[in-house]
């Protein structure tokens, strides 16, 4: 009869045989997307920033830009503001035909924040860095892929506490030895004792990662859940009246928002869809974990500019500001430029686990093979 040691084991290496590959996958990717604008800027020179390009002054003629560019689409915009006005502004449609059926394929154009002339135009899994989120996110299978990620997570979750389980020493005298490699050994010994060492002092970031990967990955079934214990406080669809005349500008909007929530730096903004349709800021306020995702959101009645909804991140109910804290967790920003990095090196664990994983089990079973002559 095995121990239970032995089935922990057992479970372990059978999962890790099993799903080891699917791990080191998304921990790789994730990795490399801890930076992801960044790298997408170094990937393609027209969208990298200098000084020298200048900063928004208006934000109505990047609109204007926008709409002129594409003239067919008449539908909303969804346009992310750099710091300040300071970086190439990005803009999405979010449904363009092209796209039709497809989970999530908008429009993206880049403009320079001073000629507002379009750098690039491309649709979203068309560029590098946006098919290797869609590759972490998604596995490229739509909601199906979404499903398979989440449950991912939680096999991250059931190997990283077995390992934990398998780490944990028998006998008090084995307690110096576990948190070290043994010097002097050999091969075999070297990677069991590299893979072990490599899980133990990665797993509480690797708990962090699989739990908020499966959440971000279920929301239609993690939010409902923490709904039961904490009411969310959503954003009301409040509609304009329209009235003779024309819409308020992009600028009047932006002004009536940060009016609203003065402390705070507006991060995107989505245009009316339709004479009926409101602007809806989302700004940062300080203290919010995330900066380019925040969770304060105002709606500006299209005509009138007056404030027709808001919802606060510093003044909502617990299980809202818990999951404002998913993001930023996940890719490390909630800790600054350190946490990126510590959530990067993490990723990269997956990998070295998965391959050393089966060298150790490959070393076990060849141990165990007969000798013939």
């Amino acid at each position: 009869m095995r121990t239970p040691r032995a089935r922990w084991r057992l479970w372990h290496g059978a999962v890790g045989l099993a799903l080891g590959a699917w791990l080191a996958l998304l921990g790789l990717t994730g990795s490399l997307l801890v930076f992801y604008p960044a790298l997408d800027a170094a990937l393609n020179p027209a969208l990298r920033w200098t000084p020298g390009d200048g900063c928004v002054q208006r934000w109505q003629p990047v609109l204007d830009a926008l709409r002129a560019a594409e003239p067919q689409r008449a539908g909303p915009w969804r346009i992310e503001l750099p710091e300040q006005g300071c970086g190439i502004v990005h803009a999405r449609y979010l449904q363009p035909a092209e796209s039709q059926g497809a989970h999530f394929r908008p429009l993206v154009l880049h403009l320079h924040p001073r000629e507002h002339t379009v750098l690039a135009r491309r649709f979203w899994g068309d560029s590098v860095m946006t098919w290797l989120y869609d590759l972490h996110y998604t596995l490229l299978l739509g909601g199906t892929g979404l499903c398979l990620v989440g449950g991912m997570g939680l096999v991250g979750l059931f190997m990283t506490g077995a390992g934990l389980r398998l780490w944990w020493p028998a006998t008090p005298h084995q307690w110096r030895q576990a948190w070290r490699c043994k010097p002097g050994a050999v091969r075999q010994r070297r990677t069991w004792d590299r893979h072990r060492l490599a899980g133990l002092y990665s797993a509480p970031v690797m708990l962090v990662l699989a739990l908020t990967g499966t959440v971000l990955a279920w929301p239609s079934w993690i939010e409902p859940l923490i709904g039961r214990v904490s009411p969310p406080m959503p954003l009301a669809m409040a509609h304009s009246v329209p009235r003779p005349g024309t819409m308020i500008t992009l600028d009047q909007a932006l002004a009536a928002a940060q009016a609203h929530f003065p402390q705070a730096q507006a991060r995107w903004v989505d245009t009316p869809d339709g004479p009926e349709g409101s602007f809806r800021v989302r700004l940062q306020q300080p203290g919010e974990p995330s900066e380019r995702f925040p969770k304060s959101f105002v709606r500006i009645d299209a005509w009138s500019g007056a404030v027709l909804a808001a919802r606060d991140a510093l003044d909502q109910p617990a299980g809202d500001a818990l999951l404002a804290w998913m993001h930023p967790l996940h890719n490390g920003e909630a800790f600054g430029l350190v946490g990126r990095w510590v959530v990067l090196l993490c990723g990269g664990v997956w990998p070295w686990l998965a391959w050393s994983g089966w060298r150790r089990w490959r070393d076990r079973h060849a141990a165990r093979r007969p000798v013939t002559r």
